[in-house]
């Protein structure tokens, strides 16, 4: 048991290791965490049923991929290995093309800089230009990235890239990450993702 006083609290406290948290995807329903869970609420579990495998734990320079969305909406999010450091400058343009795409609805994440961890902090400019910054952050277990997008299915359009298919392959990985991300091309998004990496020392 841990007794607060006066709202003071160690920050090792809230250093607790949940494991891997998962969403569900676009093309499942959404399960109940546990059993026990579902039947203190009254509902049902068929005993036959697997449970859902959790994403394998993210490697160096691999990170582990979560979709997610509704109708609307289109979400992907990216959990890097903690000994994964992003290069600034590559890492504030691939954010500020996110922020400038109009279909991007949100960029939030936490990510490693060296000994410095950073969150994006998006703010529009008396240009009208969508400017992100990066302020220190206090979390330190994983680097991660979450998007939240227009689904296309929902606006009825498929957007190309100059290439096969409807992927974005064309151009700078990172400055075309604004597009890959209106296509919801979460492959193409996650090579501009990965490009901002340093190499490994």
């Amino acid at each position: 048991m841990l007794v607060v006083e006066h709202g003071k609290l160690e920050m090792e406290t809230l250093d607790v290791d949940v494991g891997v948290v998962m969403c569900p995807s676009a093309d499942s329903e959404p399960r109940e965490k546990s059993a026990h869970a579902a039947a203190a609420r009254g509902i049902r579990t068929s005993s036959s049923a697997p449970p859902p495998t959790p994403p394998p734990p993210p490697t160096r320079g691999a990170p582990t991929r979560v979709r997610g969305g509704d109708d609307g909406h289109a979400t992907c999010g990216w959990v890097f290995h903690r000994d994964d450091v992003f290069a600034r400058p590559l890492l504030a343009r691939l954010l500020t093309a996110l922020a400038n795409e109009p279909a991007v609805k949100r960029v939030k994440g936490v990510l490693r800089l060296g000994s410095e961890w950073v969150a994006p902090a998006v703010a529009v400019g008396g240009d009208g230009r969508t400017r992100v910054a990066l302020e220190p952050a206090a979390y330190r277990r994983d680097s991660r990235i979450e998007i939240i997008a227009t689904n296309v299915a929902a606006r009825g359009e498929i957007i190309k890239g100059e290439g096969e298919d409807d992927r974005v392959v064309d151009g700078d990985v990172v400055d075309r990450a604004g597009e890959a991300a209106r296509a919801n091309d979460w492959d193409a998004v996650e090579s501009a993702i990965v490009a901002t990496l340093k190499p490994p020392k």
